[in-house]
């Protein structure tokens, strides 16, 4: 702490230090100071002391400050900085950073993390089943620091309310329990009410309130049957009070007060505060972003019992990090990995698989935390599954030691750099990805890729017969999208019994569609058949929910017996087709993915620093059908759907870049008509594949003489001085802009 701070002749501010500590030390060079109207002045996190009389403060001006020590004598921590305002108009001087890193976004550094599995014991290797007893201390004193914080939210809702507990628990008691009892009673073997959950608790919220009150409008709508008058009354009663967001939002400006403020009352120490604290506040971002009513989503209480309660070790790191190696190594005292145990020892032997690209290895790990004021060492010893190695060249920021629902893991964060751009060989080089979508005998050709350096064109395709196969075995730019082996094996076997199959392919997704429109429409014209004139007249048009409807307000009969069994069968269809689609997605971003790093390895072999794609290529009309036309565009809506062209451009904006690789969008115009080898712009390109140039008399295959323009439309931009680029070269072409701009 300061003592006090004195104004010389010679213009230095010379601040008194009251003692010795490192704290006052670092607070005078990389504290924020903070002038106060009142006269004090702030250095940092240490108390306000007096500011001296005839020290005049403007923005701007230029501060000389020295630090003193306690017997009087000069110390060498001297510190010039500039004045600066506040938005409250008060002056201050800006802090600087302790340990600045020097692996920054801007240089292309980003953050990458590993996840082991880890077991406390394991045949063959070290390790305890029981927890030690400074661990099982940690884990009580989180939970009850947990608890804590808790607790003081619970008490921000409470306070939301402007009505008692004792009145709400009133309510609940002798108008809400007793109509269920009576509901209940004369429901007999019926379809009873279950007393609410929320409001039987010991102290019940308004918010339980309104969502009984909700729960009794959709069994009404669904046309159950509910206590007559229920409704009315908790909705009278609820209106009475209201809900006011202030004291929660004041909670929510606090919360850092307060997780230091129970953090110091259990004692906890900064791996302890860490992880809980970051914790509780995902919980409550979470809750906001997911729009949860007022009643859902808030943290619970924990589990009592310490050896099924999850927990978190989390141990940071300084700020500039240390070499990824350092655990393996032994240059980390937290954290030793020690070397790979034998399969033959942990019972292992699958670890040496084809399958498997890395061999994966057992290894023993002994995490040790010191206490720099107690001189305490806490040790723990485990063994991990490592199925990845760590990143090269990269920088760890920090670990964690999760305990979540009886598993154990061990999480590092590292910090890595991304490849730079690569500088061309070629002057103004870059290649052309042309995207489109084209019908093929056993898919969809998405896109074409030129290559400069070999002049070659490489299709991307989407095979929509083919099971994909294993990523070893691939070729390049191929994407397949045929049924999963299960599918087959289960379609064989419902061919053998005579049932109805679908497969899980954008075809058998097409045939679910269209079997629920079979029947639907049959289910229509039975209702036609059978109510005769008392049909609705919106049936025609009607939906599956509006049959639904229907069937719920008829009486017991064949035609309700029917309209249920075709709901049911409607039902499955739709989950299975929901299933499907979400299955199908999934494959063809994996398979995206795996496109994108050829591409990557390909332009990076070959020293292409920039891939050129055109920008407003979903804005290209859906070819038509015609006659002889085997290559054009055929039912391109329904291609362009199936197959996502945007989707492949966002991964390879996302992929690209860890290869060196930039993207950079051209606002093409033109690029499929203009002649790559005379520049003629035709008139006569019509849907059809190729094309024969009215100048040079040339066959003009239009996907890859629209790869061509792209790339040359974007290399006549790149690398070049700052006059303007050729006209004859940029004829018919539109501008360029990076997608993913410089670092």
């Amino acid at each position: 702490m300061f003592t006090k701070i004195t104004l010389e002749s010679d213009g230095v501010l010379y601040f008194h230090a009251g003692d010795t500590l490192l704290a006052t030390t670092k607070a005078f060079t990389h504290g924020g100071i903070i002038f106060a109207p009142a006269g004090s002045v702030t250095v940092g996190r240490m108390p306000a002391i007096p500011l001296p009389s005839g020290l005049k403060l403007e923005v701007d001006k230029s501060l000389s400050m020295q630090l003193v020590a306690p017997d009087g004598t000069l110390k060498s921590q001297t510190r010039t900085d500039r004045i600066m305002a506040t938005a409250e108009g008060l002056f201050r001087v800006k802090g600087k950073a302790r340990n600045p890193s020097a692996c920054r976004a801007e240089d292309g550094w980003s953050y990458t993390g590993r996840k082991y599995r880890a077991y406390l014991t394991h045949p063959g290797a070290p390790g305890s089943p029981d927890l030690p007893l400074w661990l099982l201390h940690s884990i009580e004193r989180q939970g009850k620091f947990w608890d804590r914080l808790v607790w003081r939210l619970k008490q921000a809702r409470r306070a939301c309310s402007d009505v008692a507990p004792e009145e709400l628990r009133e309510f609940v008691t002798k108008a809400i329990l007793p109509a269920i009892d009576i509901f209940n009673h004369a429901q007999g073997k019926g379809l009873k009410l279950k007393y609410p959950r929320d409001l039987t608790v010991d102290e019940p919220s308004l918010t339980a309130v309104w969502s009984f009150a909700g729960k009794l409008a959709r069994r009404a709508k669904q046309g159950k049957p509910v206590p007559e008058g229920l409704e009315a009354i908790v909705l009278e009663w609820a209106r009475q009070h209201k809900t006011e967001m202030g004291p929660l939002r004041d909670f929510e400006h606090k919360l850092a007060d307060f997780i230091d403020e129970d953090a110091e009352t259990f004692g906890l120490r900064s791996w302890e505060k860490a992880p809980k604290s970051e914790a509780f506040r995902t919980v409550l971002l979470r809750r906001r972003r997911l729009h949860l009513p007022f009643a859902k989503g808030w943290p619970r209480f924990t589990c009592k019992d310490p050896q099924k309660q999850n927990w978190r070790i989390h141990f940071h790191l300084n700020k500039a990090g240390i070499p990824a190696d350092a655990p393996f190594t032994g240059k980390l005292p937290s954290l030793h990995i020690g070397d790979a145990l034998p399969p033959e020892r942990t019972g292992h032997a699958s670890n040496t698989g084809k399958r498997f690209r890395v061999r994966r290895a057992f290894r023993p790990v002994k995490i040790a935390i010191s206490d720099r004021k107690s001189k305490e060492t806490w040790a723990l010893e485990f063994s991990i599954l490592q199925h990845q190695p760590i990143p090269k060249d990269a920088f760890l920021k920090q670990w964690e030691l999760i305990y979540e629902n009886g598993k154990l893991w061990l999480c590092m964060l590292f910090q890595v750099k991304q490849p730079s751009e690569m500088k061309a060989h070629v002057k103004r080089l870059a290649a052309g990805l042309d995207l489109g979508w084209r019908s093929e005998d056993d898919g969809v050709k998405v896109a074409t890729l030129w290559n400069p350096v070999h002049n070659t064109f490489h299709p991307i395709t989407v095979n929509l017969t083919v099971t994909a196969c294993d990523s070893q075995n691939r070729p390049d730019f191929i994407v397949f999208m045929g049924p999963s082996r299960a599918s087959r094996r289960a379609s064989k076997v419902a061919q053998e019994k005579g049932e109805a199959h679908y497969l899980d392919t954008y075809e058998g997704c097409a045939h679910i569609q269209q079997a629920r429109s079979t029947a639907m429409e049959s289910i229509k014209s039975l209702i036609s058949r059978e109510m005769g004139d008392a049909a609705p007249p919106w049936l025609r048009k009607s939906g599956s929910t509006g049959i639904r409807k229907l069937g719920s307000t008829l009486p017991d009969s064949p035609l309700k017996l029917a309209i249920d069994r075709w709901a049911k069968k409607d039902e499955q269809l739709g989950a299975l087709h929901g299933a499907y689609a979400a299955r199908i997605q999934a494959r063809l971003r994996k398979g995206y993915e795996w496109v994108a790093n050829d591409i990557g390895k390909m332009l990076q072999a070959d020293r292409i620093p920039v891939l050129a794609m055109e920008e407003s290529f979903l804005q290209k009309p859906p070819g038509t059908e015609t006659e002889g036309n085997e290559g054009a565009l055929e039912h391109g809506a329904k291609y362009r759907h199936w197959v996502a062209p945007a989707a492949l451009a966002s991964i390879l904006d996302r992929i690209l870049p860890k290869f060196g690789v930039r993207v950079i969008r051209v606002d093409a115009a033109n690029t499929t008509r203009t002649c790559r080898f005379c520049r003629q712009i035709n008139e006569n390109v019509d849907e059809h594949l190729f094309y024969q140039c009215t100048n040079c008399g040339r066959a003009i295959q239009q996907d890859e003489n629209a790869a061509v323009n792209i790339a040359r439309a974007s290399a006549s931009n790149l690398n070049t001085k700052k006059q303007s680029p050729n006209k004859e070269l940029r004829q018919g072409f539109g501008s360029v802009r990076r997608s993913n701009p410089r670092a």
